[in-house]
């Protein structure tokens, strides 16, 4: 599974993914074994993923950390995909209320960082606005991306590794607010990660997801973070039956 590491999955009750995503408009309810989801001509069951084993990782009350997931009807369970439609991402952005959200993409992608004269090669994730604050883990230095830079045409800005910041800027904390050259743009650095943050695969930097029903893959391949509120609880979340 790509994504969030060390990820066992557990069905949690899917009464509250029920509830967000009949809410949209386009979205067809049906009762079955869990739920499933008319999207088009495509049925799928949308199921809540409990990331029990985040706990060994620095992310803060990690059980109230989980993926939503999607299996086609009729499928094994085994078959169970994190990777998610942009409409499904929507919906859920939209419409939760008990929990806090980001969409993330789960895989990197080469690029060379261009800072001054100097080139690096950096691995490229790119995550939406709120991603580190619902994983819990707030930015060394700066801040992490705001709506507007997760939007299409948005500003361009990147977030850095503590150990790309500390091999490529020599730990400078002055560097917050400068620009870089990314696939031959410039992006404004507005945060450095903390020591030892990981989000789920070796990034060296992250740039803004910026995701959309169409675009990359059609809309499709996001990955989709929940955190449960404080004092919300998964049962009162799914809500009455």
């Amino acid at each position: 599974m790509n994504g969030i590491p060390a990820l066992e999955t557990l069905t949690r009750d899917v009464r509250y993914a029920a509830r967000v995503l009949r809410r949209s408009p386009g979205f067809t309810f049906t009762a079955v074994t869990t739920l499933a989801v008319a999207l088009a001509i495509n049925i799928a069951v949308f199921t809540i993923v409990d990331a029990v084993l985040l706990r060994p990782l620095p992310y803060r009350q990690a059980q109230d950390l989980a993926l939503v997931q999607t299996l086609i009807q009729g499928s094994a369970a085994s078959d169970a995909q994190t990777s998610q439609h942009g409409i499904a991402w929507l919906t859920i952005r939209d419409h939760a209320t008990s929990v806090d959200r980001a969409v993330f993409s789960g895989w990197t992608s080469g690029a060379n960082v261009v800072a001054g004269n100097h080139a690096s090669y950096a691995e490229q994730q790119r995550v939406g606005a709120g991603f580190f604050g619902v994983l819990g883990v707030a930015p060394l230095y700066g801040r992490e991306f705001v709506a507007d830079e997760d939007r299409p045409g948005g500003p361009t800005a990147a977030i850095l590794s503590f150990h790309f910041w500390r091999a490529v800027f020599q730990a400078d904390p002055t560097v917050v607010g400068r620009s870089v050259m990314l696939r031959g743009e410039p992006y404004t650095i507005v945060g450095i990660m903390p020591e030892g943050f990981q989000s789920g695969v070796k990034a060296d930097l992250w740039t803004p997801l910026r995701p959309t029903t169409t675009g990359e893959g059609e809309g499709e391949n996001y990955q989709i973070l929940l955190r449960l509120r404080p004092r919300v609880s998964w049962a009162q979340a799914s809500g009455p039956r």
